[in-house]
């Protein structure tokens, strides 16, 4: 810890004083290896990486270290960052997919990593991988706004890419629940209780709508809604 105290200063004199920042980087570089667990060194290497264009530089540099640190929540924080650079800094896919899972397998609540992995699947069209994924983003979302559209996704993921209405349908609904005026699941409901012939189900969707659609002054849809229940 000394050494990389030491490191970081000499960082900040080519940064702040010198205005030689592919110098500093090295330093950053030099002081993470000494010590690891210093996210914040970790934060500003980042930052002189986007400036240097040292990308290629710092994750050869963070592997190395990676794998060493004992602490399970640092070392997950380490490989989220090493799957985010070799995604969306070096386009490189297959290194990316084997950082995220490594983060998920040294601390499996890290959401950063399922996000991570969730973007690779939906590139690569993997559409079993993503939904399983995406119900673990979803589990420990804590925004509502976006738990939701993660179930609406995950029922067009269901309904559209893997032929499963029925789950399609509980997602739709989870959405539902969380929001009784999602305009995007109840429609998505209705659509898949008519085409099941689940009637009842599809009367108490459509009760909704009328609701929402007399709430909104839209008179049509709700002639059209109470016309169809």
């Amino acid at each position: 810890p000394g050494r990389a105290a030491l490191l970081r200063q000499v960082a900040d004199v080519y940064e702040s004083r010198e205005g030689d920042l592919p110098r500093a980087f090295t330093a950053l570089s030099a002081a993470l290896r000494e010590d690891p667990a210093d996210l914040a060194t970790l934060d500003r290497a980042e930052k002189l990486a986007e400036a240097t264009d040292g990308f290629a530089e710092l994750v050869a540099d963070v592997a190395a270290v990676a794998g060493d640190i004992e602490d399970k929540e640092i070392a997950a924080q380490y490989w989220v960052r090493l799957g985010k650079w070799y995604h969306k800094k070096l386009d490189h896919h297959d290194y990316a997919l084997a950082s995220y899972r490594e983060a998920v397998k040294q601390d499996p609540t890290v959401i950063e990593a399922h996000r991570g992995l969730a973007a690779l699947y939906r590139h690569a069209q993997k559409w079993s991988e993503l939904a399983e994924t995406l119900l673990l983003v979803a589990e420990h979302e804590l925004d509502v706004a976006q738990k939701i559209d993660l179930h609406i996704e995950l029922g067009d993921l269901y309904e559209n890419s893997l032929a499963s209405t029925a789950r399609a349908m509980e997602s739709y609904q989870r959405a539902a629940d969380l929001d009784g005026t999602n305009q995007d699941a109840l429609a998505a409901l209705e659509r898949l209780y008519r085409k099941g012939e689940r009637w009842s189900k599809l009367a108490t969707v459509l009760e909704r709508r009328v609701a929402l659609f007399e709430a909104k002054g839209d008179a049509a849809r709700a002639t059209q809604s109470r016309h169809d229940l």
